[in-house]
């Protein structure tokens, strides 16, 4: 474990990093995925078309 000594803040710097990076990937795919969900479910309206057509 020398070799990781003094190391700990990059560590720490970076572990946040990529959680931040993560939750913020979650919460737009999320609402990609419910503005899509709700295009599909409109029967009618310009969005209709395009989200039928990206799930074959």
């Amino acid at each position: 474990m020398d070799l990781l000594q003094g190391w700990g803040d990059e560590i720490a710097h970076g572990t946040l990093l990529t959680m931040k990076v993560a939750i913020l990937s979650l919460l737009v795919g999320l609402c990609w995925g419910m503005l899509g969900a709700l295009a599909q479910m409109s029967p009618t309206g310009p969005w209709h078309p395009l989200a039928v057509a990206s799930v074959w």
